[in-house]
């Protein structure tokens, strides 16, 4: 595990990381460290097939695709860096073609190196320019060579040397373009797993906003129970208790005209006026109970 960890923060610092960088940059900067080693790969392959002249082109390559990577990752023009790729590889492979045997060679394979590489990184409007520069460019090649066979000499000095050329050329190739696939499914997946977190994070926020307007209704709900007992407060207070109470005061203002002498039925009338009234308060108590 700390060797693995170790490995992903050596690679993020050579590429960048995923906050810093695009995917399309991360993948130049992924493939331009590639590049470089697989230079390198070429390099040995032409220096032990003796092939100099192509060990010669290669180290300029070297050199190039150095620079390439330097203004993609730390000068963060990955623009520039892909218009400079596109001229570089496209006269690495011309030259290669002339240099290493033509379509006795392994040059034709190098079309394929960089033509999924430029599909991946650039926009969708570049895509028919890179398909009409790789298969001109090719057809040119081949047609060349057959109309002017002397123009690309045969330069192997014996026939497992091309063999092992082809060998190390068509494996470099496979790998390239496997990385390059992969790379792309890992982003994907990537990609995926983030979105998946967001639309998680999206449907827990969606929960609780909807818990929030439960909560909002509930709260109105009890507001809107709230302000009815406080309009029947209201009502009681306003107009069902002033009847009993006025019923008092008149049965009072008899009691002091007519002296102690008063009536058994005005006394009664009195008696059911209180007893209204304490109904009429203990409605008013339940109502005040209510609202708590």
């Amino acid at each position: 595990m700390p060797f693995k960890t170790n490995r992903e923060t050596l690679w993020n610092r050579l590429v960048g990381s995923h906050a810093e960088f695009s995917m399309e940059n991360r993948t130049f900067n992924s493939v331009g460290v590639l590049t470089l080693i697989m230079l390198i790969f070429l390099l040995v392959a032409n220096l032990i097939v003796a092939l100099f002249k192509v060990v010669a082109v290669v180290l300029v390559l070297i050199v190039i695709q150095s620079g390439i990577l330097y203004l993609s990752r730390v000068r963060k023009k990955m623009q520039a860096g892909v218009a400079i790729y596109a001229v570089a590889s496209y006269l690495a492979i011309i030259v290669n073609f002339f240099l290493n045997s033509g379509i006795n060679g392994p040059g034709i394979f190098f079309f394929f190196l960089t033509f999924p590489f430029l599909i991946t990184i650039t926009p969708k409007s570049r895509h028919l320019l890179w398909a009409l520069l790789h298969g001109c460019i090719a057809i040119g090649l081949i047609i060349s060579q057959y109309l002017q066979p002397a123009w690309v000499p045969y330069t192997y000095s014996s026939i497992p040397d091309r063999f092992t050329d082809i060998a190390l050329s068509y494996v470099i190739t496979i790998l390239f373009i496997y990385y390059i696939t992969v790379y792309l499914r890992n982003h994907y997946d990537y990609e995926k797993r983030l979105a998946e977190k967001h639309a998680q994070s999206i449907e827990q926020q969606k929960t609780q906003l909807e818990a929030a307007l439960e909560e909002g209704r509930l709260q109105e709900e009890k507001i809107r129970r709230k302000n009815e007992s406080l309009m029947k407060i209201a009502h009681i207070q306003s107009h069902e208790m002033r009847g009993p109470v006025t019923s008092i005061m008149g049965i009072m203002n008899i009691i002091k005209e007519e002296g102690s002498n008063v009536p058994k039925e005005y006394l009664l009338y009195l008696e059911e006026a209180v007893k209204e009234l304490d109904n009429k308060i203990h409605d008013i108590v339940k109502q005040t109970r209510d609202l708590s």
